[in-house]
C-alpha cells in the first residue's frame, strides 16, 4: 500500500472542503457520500492519472490529488449513467465498440 505525505492528505481534504461548499446537498449521507468519494478517488487515482498523462510524481502528487478529489465524484457518477445507458445483450454492446472504433 501507498504511503501519501501530509501535503497529499491537506491538498484531498482542502479539495474537498471547496467541493462541499460550492455544491448543493440534499442532506447529510450525500455529503457523507460525496467525502467518501473524494477521498476514495485522490487515493486511488492519483497515482494512475499521473502515469497515464505522463507528469513526474514528485511534482505532481499534491497537485493531481486536489484535482482527483475535486472531479472523481462527477466521473465516478458519469461512468455509472454508462453503464447503465449500454444495451443489456453483448452483441449490441460489440456493435457500439464498432461503431466508436469507426468514428460512426
Amino acid at each position: 500500500m501507498e504511503k501519501h505525505d501530509l501535503a497529499f492528505w491537506l491538498a484531498v481534504v482542502g479539495a474537498t472542503v471547496v467541493k462541499l461548499l460550492t455544491s448543493q446537498y440534499g442532506g447529510t449521507v450525500k455529503m457523507i457520500a460525496t467525502v467518501l468519494a473524494a477521498i476514495f478517488s485522490a487515493y486511488f487515482f492519483t497515482a494512475p492519472a499521473m502515469h497515464i498523462l505522463g507528469l513526474d510524481p514528485g511534482v505532481y502528487t499534491t497537485v493531481m490529488a486536489a484535482v482527483m478529489a475535486l472531479t472523481g465524484e462527477g466521473f465516478m457518477r458519469f461512468a455509472m449513467k454508462l453503464v447503465d445507458s449500454l444495451p443489456s445483450e453483448p452483441s449490441k454492446i460489440i456493435e457500439l465498440l464498432k461503431q466508436w472504433r469507426n468514428g460512426k
